[in-house]
């Protein structure tokens, strides 16, 4: 059997840790080496892990000072010997067929990536998963639905990857960002794959954490989000032709939900909001006459191109739920 590595990067999560490490010790698929790199967590999640990795040999547990999870993932890609690898976040859990129904994917697919839906219904994992189609895509049309927003279901969901995709061309977390590291990844590994599948099954559940920077007030990470989509997009959009339209629709649809968020606060982010302001006006008319974009993306272009940019904010901010 296909050995699978599994990186589980962990910092402060010991509320949660032991139900994401009885998860990933459940998976049918038994040929896996488990990679927890306790990030120099304050709490108790080093002693939780010593005691996972005196009960199952496949945990290779180590202990760093912090360095943040881009580094932490980075190690651990370089301490992997499984053909595939797949990344869990510490407070998150996965169905028992996840990384079984992933390799299945990959392998029959011929593909370097698979990538697939995430799900916050924890109540699933004791459910058979549901049974839906998967797609191939070539990196081309991976890359168009990626930035429209429409691969998995979600933004831009988990994947499973080839260790010699990733080795043979140099792909590693970019260490400097501070949001949106998993997206850039992800961009960069389906340029210089030859396969994709998309795989819309929730097997994957994500903890909404209610202390996460996302979930609170506007704050610097999120007008960065807003930098590094552009950033990535504009070095790949000539790669793929019409990805720098789906770009800017991207730019859009972040500038909205954050400009949203921080519209109460705006006077407090004078320089932040004047630039949020301006990516709207110039891309709100390419959202809204995109046939390919999100219904939800062309409709809060609609209500900024006919109410006006504040009123549009005001009303978008009843729209979303946060």
């Amino acid at each position: 059997m296909s050995k699978v590595s599994i990186i589980i990067p962990v910092y402060d999560t010991e509320k949660y840790l032991a139900e994401c490490l009885d998860s990933v010790l459940r998976q049918s698929h038994r040929a896996l080496e488990i990679i927890i790199i306790n990030d120099g967590s304050p709490d108790n999640s080093k002693q939780i892990i010593n005691e996972y990795a005196k009960k199952d040999k496949r945990i290779i547990a180590i202990n760093q000072k912090n360095t943040g999870v881009s580094k932490a993932r980075n190690r651990g890609i370089a301490m992997a010997s499984g053909e595939y690898v797949v990344f869990v976040d510490s407070d998150d859990v996965i169905h028992e067929d996840f990384i079984k129904n992933l390799l299945s994917d990959v392998v029959d697919y011929g593909a370097d990536i698979v990538t697939a839906a995430v799900g916050r219904d924890h109540t699933m994992l004791n459910r058979k998963v549901e049974d839906l189609p998967r797609i191939q895509m070539t990196p081309e049309q991976t890359l168009m639905a990626l930035y429209r927003g429409k691969l998995e279901g979600t933004r831009n969901g988990v994947q499973m990857f080839s260790l010699k995709l990733l080795c043979d061309n140099d792909l590693r977390y970019d260490e400097s960002m501070a949001i949106g590291e998993d997206f850039d990844l992800l961009a960069r590994a389906v340029l210089a794959s030859k396969k994709v599948v998309v795989d819309r099954r929730r097997m994957y559940f994500y903890r909404q954490n209610d202390d996460s920077a996302m979930l609170q007030g506007f704050n610097s990470k999120h007008f960065e989000a807003i930098k590094n989509v552009e950033r990535v997009g504009r070095q790949m959009e000539g790669e793929v032709e019409g990805l720098r339209q789906a770009v800017d629709v991207m730019m859009f649809s972040d500038a909205i939900f954050y400009g949203a968020k921080i519209f109460p606060e705006r006077k407090e982010w004078p320089k932040e909001w004047r630039v949020i302001k301006r990516i709207v006006r110039e891309n709100r008319r390419q959202a809204l006459f995109d046939s390919e974009a999100k219904l939800n993306t062309r409709i809060k272009a609609l209500i900024v191109t006919v109410f006006g940019v504040i009123i549009g904010f005001m009303m978008i901010r009843r729209l979303i739920r946060w």
